[in-house]
């Protein structure tokens, strides 16, 4: 199974699920290094995985304020549903 970006290119699913996998990883750890190296070669920051758990959700649950502002500096928070805000509470 494939996964278009960007309407032209095509990345296998099982390969999308890993780099979303590694973001979350980033967040949840404080790796920002790791975090902006993703962001920097065209990871999307507010990927979900499976259980619609986001970096921003990782980082806040795991007290890593550094990720925090990095993310919200990147305009994560503009792109998240009420839905997400819900499930914080």
């Amino acid at each position: 199974m494939v996964a278009a970006t960007n309407g032209a290119e095509q990345i296998p699913t099982e390969t999308i699920r890993d780099i979303v996998e590694e973001l979350l990883e980033a967040a949840r750890y404080d790796d920002l290094d790791d975090l902006i190296r993703l962001a920097s070669i065209g990871v999307s920051l507010d990927s979900k995985d499976s259980h619609g758990r986001t970096a921003l959700h990782m980082a806040a649950a795991n007290g890593h304020l550094d990720i925090v502002e990095y993310l919200i500096g990147r305009g994560v928070v503009r792109k998240l549903s009420y839905e997400y805000f819900l499930w914080l509470f």
